[in-house]
This record gives C-alpha cells, sequence and structure tokens, in this order.
C-alpha cells in the first residue's frame, strides 16, 4: 500500500514542508504548489518517479544476471531472461498506457507478469536445488 498525503488536511506550512523534503524534480514542486487539483497533480508526479524507480531495479536486476550468468546452468538463464523481458515490457506497456491511454498494452503485460508466477517458482526450486 502507498502512502499518499492528504493536502486538504494539511496547513500550508505542513504542505510545504512536505514538498521541500519530497522526492519530486524542483519543477514538480513548483507545478504541485500552483496546482489546483494537488492530489491528482501529486498523484501524476510521482507515477514517473515510481516508474523510474522501477526502471532502475530492473536495470539493476539485468546488470545482476549478467554478472552472475557465469555461474548460472543455460536453463536458468533463459528463465531469469524471461522473467526480465517480461518485466521490461510490462514497464514499457505501463508508460505507454499513461502517455497514449492504451489500455490493451497494459492489460497484455499484467497477464504477462501474472503468468511468470510458475515460472518464478521453477527458478526458485533450481536455485535452491544448486545450493
Amino acid at each position: 500500500m502507498k502512502f499518499r498525503p492528504d493536502f486538504s488536511k494539511m496547513s500550508e506550512s505542513a504542505f510545504e514542508d512536505f514538498v521541500q523534503h519530497s522526492r519530486l524534480a524542483p519543477s514538480a514542486r513548483d507545478a504541485l504548489r500552483a496546482a489546483s487539483d494537488r492530489q491528482g497533480c501529486y498523484a501524476d508526479a510521482m507515477f514517473w518517479v515510481e516508474l523510474s524507480d522501477a526502471n532502475r531495479a530492473r536495470t539493476e536486476f539485468h546488470n545482476y544476471l549478467v554478472e552472475q550468468s557465469v555461474f548460472m546452468t543455460r536453463e536458468l538463464r533463459e528463465k531469469f531472461s524471461v522473467v526480465g523481458n517480461a518485466l521490461s515490457e510490462a514497464l514499457v506497456a505501463r508508460e505507454v498506457d499513461r502517455m497514449y491511454g492504451d489500455t490493451n498494452s497494459i492489460e497484455t503485460s499484467r497477464k504477462a507478469i501474472a503468468s511468470l508466477a510458475s515460472l518464478v517458482d521453477e527458478i526458485l526450486v533450481a536455485v535452491h536445488s544448486e545450493a
């Protein structure tokens, strides 16, 4: 569950303190201060912050797999590759959905991610059996 502040219940000084210490870029902070719908503006700005976090985590995941792939069987590498590709596609689909309202791409990515559960289970079994 993500915390989302209720700006309507904050004093202006509490709001300003929140904005100053937020993860938003300076331009997004200025836009939030000026917004008539602070909740919507904040939610939109945080979407991009969180998408950036998710992309950074996906990149770290990919780099870790590249570094560790020499220690994996071909079958395990392939399974991790499927997971990594699905994550990348899901993040792109989420961005496309947000930018262009393409709900087909986001629904496709949701199904792809949901279908990874059994593959992740297979990976866990393989990793634990090799340890």
